[in-house]
């Protein structure tokens, strides 16, 4: 959990429920390795887990993605997230925890 915590500060997330949501989800994936792309049972993990509705977990992280985005560092977003939706200029919650999972799988 701290090597996602560490990264996710790296990146610009502050301590806030977003970012606990982000965290939960990241640590729920990497540690039973499974795969993002069912990102529905990953909600529902999260939603049980932290006692939340499956929409207002997924609200959270998108918000809280976006904000990160929109207010953190620019330099090392762009550095590790290469390929960004351009109608959004950010990446897709699913996007963003398939390519958070990778980096952290592979250091």
């Amino acid at each position: 959990m701290e090597k996602i915590d560490n990264y996710l500060k790296i990146l610009g997330f502050d301590e806030s429920r977003g970012t606990s949501i982000i965290r939960e989800a990241l640590n729920y994936i990497i540690n039973e390795n499974t795969d993002v792309f069912s990102l529905k049972s990953v909600i529902k993990y999260v939603s049980e887990k932290m006692n939340i509705k499956e929409a207002n977990v997924e609200r959270q992280m998108r918000l809280k993605i976006e904000n990160v985005f929109l207010h953190g560092n620019i330099e090392i977003l762009h550095k590790e997230f290469k390929f960004l939706n351009e109608s959004t200029g950010r990446p897709t919650n699913k996007e963003f925890l398939a390519l958070v999972c990778e980096k952290l799988r592979n250091t």
